[in-house]
């Protein structure tokens, strides 16, 4: 039988935003009724960009808002992002901050936005992501089995 958990919910979440890379650490409703999402990558270490040498230090924690595309209307996506500590003393790089495909370094918004925008100037069809909000937006209703 199915037991409700907080982790179980919180899964569901991220299958839900559809944001690959990232997983979901909480939704909530700012003062004006907005919705904001709090995700983070579940990367237990990463590799310096300048020597290579995997770390799991973790130097800091910072909040970086991210532009992506709305999911059944307009979403706040605030990405919890890690600061690395390079593990290499003879490297030039004390610290350098986590990336992803889905938002590379020195980004703003996701790939999959940019790639809907680019889409929508350039008149051709956008890439979906097929999930229900998507269906939505495009006058579509979504498929249920």
């Amino acid at each position: 039988m199915f037991k409700p958990t907080v982790e179980a919910a919180l899964e569901a979440a991220s299958v839900l935003f559809n944001l690959p890379e990232y997983r979901v650490l909480a939704t909530v409703r700012d003062e004006a009724g907005r919705r904001e999402v709090f995700v983070e990558t579940p990367a237990g270490e990463a590799a310096c960009p300048s020597c290579e040498v995997f770390t799991a230090r973790v130097h800091q924690r910072t909040q970086q808002r991210i532009r992506d595309v709305p999911f059944d209307g307009l979403v706040t996506v605030w990405w919890i992002k890690k600061r690395w500590r390079c593990g290499e003393t003879r490297c030039h790089r004390a610290t350098f901050t986590e990336s992803t495909e889905q938002v590379p370094p020195r980004a703003r918004l996701t790939t999959r936005l940019k790639d809907r925008i680019v889409a929508a100037l350039s008149g051709r069809s956008a890439p979906w992501t097929g999930s229900a909000a998507s269906t939505e937006s495009r006058g579509r209703r979504p498929c249920v089995s």
